[in-house]
């Protein structure tokens, strides 16, 4: 068995084990002003209960470790394995076991742990490498280019390269700038994925969100927004330009988005993909730990001019709740005045160690609820994905957003009764 890091949080095997009558980690009710931190019963899977250990940032000494000893007796070291290489937990797994239960380190596969993460330490340093040159190659170049997640968030989050699993490089660049970032980037050897006709790329930059480009195994995301422009979640990098933030990252300082900034981002881009992820909650709970001095009024109100408020409030309660971190009175306050949040928060429980997959209907749905503008309903509901554009030849893309209505219309529920909705990641 190999002990490379897992690409893109794929596990050690897929695991159907599961008993789909399992208990869900987490319990919401219909209301959220009892916002006590989730513990990891025994009750549950102790394989999952015990990488929500991992999650909490803040040990509670010996009970933490009386507890995890118990879990991880009682776990299935295969399962434990592949479930923490598909949350990205694999470091965090790692660093918990080997303070609060280190015999557990001798049992079955758990024994290639230390190698797995020390490899992770490698290929994180690989791509930390990559990223500087390509910032460098942008700049000199005149080009803005702001990394983020990947190796700047493991840095400002963790405090360590080494502690975030990440399996690709993330850069934005001004929409203006992406087909000369892209041409400057292949000089680096790094080369559209997906290439593209010429009378398509339009279509592409106009509805998509990033490039994806290859260089041997080493991808590289190059972004001009978070998401496709059906999500309805377009920001300006111009509007970061101003207040962006250094970064030490191995011997060189890089700008990135400042922490407040970063923030926000993380809770849209996890909600695009219904946080699915355990690691995403863990980066959220990592972040707001690591800067105490957050402006969380302008951070707020700044959401919500943006129509994002709740995706933000959403993040900072999964992370009260899975990780144990504080929530500042005030923002506490927010969150348990927002109506929708406990649906929501249920359905992220229910999804996060969930049997069956989401369906492309429970993602719409799911965005749906997510967006308190009524605006950003619509244009989620009836602007076409890029997918369904590229169907049409440029004269008669006005087809894809006069068959998206009547698609919906006459598209079977899914299983869920929900409508299918094309690709998760939409």
């Amino acid at each position: 068995m190999s002990c490379l890091p897992a690409r893109n949080g794929t596990g050690f095997r897929p695991d159907s084990r599961r008993d789909p009558r399992a208990p869900l980690p987490l319990t919401v009710g219909r209301s959220l002003r009892n916002m006590a931190p989730m513990e990891p019963y025994p009750s549950r899977p102790a394989e999952e209960a015990l990488l929500l250990r991992c999650a909490r940032l803040h040990d509670d000494g010996q009970r933490a470790a009386a507890t995890s000893e118990v879990l991880a007796e009682r776990s299935d070291p295969l399962r434990l394995m592949d479930l923490a290489a598909r949350h990205g937990m694999m470091p965090l797994l790692y660093r918990h076991l080997d303070a609060h239960a280190p015999g557990a380190l001798d049992r079955g596969v758990l024994r290639q742990l230390p190698a797995y993460c020390h490899a992770t330490r490698f290929h994180n340093r690989l791509l930390a490498r990559e990223l500087l040159a390509a910032c460098r190659l942008l700049r000199e170049n005149d080009v803005l280019a702001v990394p983020f997640k990947g190796p700047t968030l493991a840095v400002l989050a963790y405090g360590d390269l080494a502690l975030r699993q990440f399996g690709d490089i993330d850069l934005m660049v001004p929409r203006r700038d992406v087909r000369k970032a892209r041409d400057l980037l292949s000089e680096m050897g790094f080369m559209p994925a997906r290439p593209l006709a010429a009378n398509r790329e339009g279509i592409y930059l106009d509805n998509y969100h990033a490039y994806s480009l290859e260089k041997g195994e080493i991808q590289l995301d190059l972004h001009w927004r978070l998401a496709q422009r059906s999500f309805g979640f377009d920001l300006d990098l111009a509007l970061f330009s101003g207040r962006l933030s250094l970064v030490r990252l191995l011997d060189e300082e890089i700008p990135t988005f400042a922490p407040s900034d970063l923030l926000l981002m993380l809770a849209v881009h996890a909600s695009k993909h219904l946080w699915t992820r355990l690691i995403w909650i863990c980066d959220i709970a990592a972040l707001v730990s690591s800067r105490p001095d957050l402006d969380w009024g302008a951070l707020l109100a700044f959401a919500r001019g943006c129509g994002a408020r709740r995706m933000l409030l959403l993040a900072l309660f999964l992370a009260h709740r899975f990780c144990g971190i504080r929530l500042p009175a005030g923002v506490r306050g927010e969150v348990e005045k927002e109506p929708h949040l406990s649906r929501l928060a249920g359905r992220v429980a229910g999804g996060l160690f969930g049997h069956r997959p989401a369906t492309p209907g429970d993602a719409l749905r799911f965005h749906l609820r997510m967006r308190e503008r009524f605006g950003d309903k619509v244009r989620r509901l009836l602007t076409p994905n890029l997918e369904e554009m590229l169907r049409f030849p440029p004269p008669f893309l006005w087809l894809a957003y006069l068959l998206r209505p009547l698609r919906l219309l006459s598209a079977r529920p899914s299983s869920s009764g929900l409508l299918p909705e094309g690709r998760h990641d939409g």
